[in-house]
């Protein structure tokens, strides 16, 4: 006799999916949302399972499915000049129009001089419970001290973001 166990509320594991997008042209600036440029995975060995929950429209990510979803945004970055910093934010909107529940951050330093290029690496990562398909949706925002060039590539995760979800809530 099989038993269901209970995990953090999740009550239905066979609804799990998982999606990545990448950004596909390098985006060099001090700051702002990746509203281009953004496509699913499809090197051949790249995966993906479940249904599809998640969607991409001018830098706007919309969930399909309500549930728990895991996101993790990560980027690589490099300058020739000095910089301070560079970093990644996930920032919804809880009523279809205003983004300012920033949800998750993360920072890495960067430095240095104008005759190399110096690289760096920030991810963030958060756990939303989407109740609301048509009213929560997020997008990213690359943040730096100074002028970076963000990777990007259709090839290769430089900079892209993975939706995990979870399960029901």
């Amino acid at each position: 006799m099989a038993a269901t166990v209970p995990f953090n509320g999740l009550t239905n594991f066979s609804a799990q999916s998982a999606k990545v997008f990448r950004m596909t042209a390098t985006n060099t600036t001090s700051g702002g949302y990746i509203t281009s440029n953004w496509a699913s995975s499809n090197n051949t060995s790249a995966g993906a399972f479940g249904t599809t929950t998640v969607s991409v429209s001018s830098g706007v990510f919309s969930f399909v499915t309500t549930g728990l979803y895991r996101i993790s945004f990560h980027t690589s970055g490099y300058i020739n000049n000095e910089s301070r910093y560079i970093g990644t934010q996930i920032i919804f909107t809880n009523d279809n129009s205003t983004y300012n529940d920033n949800m998750a951050v993360g920072y890495d330093g960067i430095s240095g001089d104008t005759s190399n290029n110096y690289w760096a690496h920030a991810s963030s990562t958060c756990i939303a419970d989407i109740t609301n398909t048509t009213n929560q949706k997020c997008k990213m925002y690359l943040d730096a001290a100074a002028s970076t060039s963000f990777q990007g590539s259709s090839d290769i995760n430089y900079t892209y973001v993975m939706f995990e979800r979870l399960g029901d809530t």
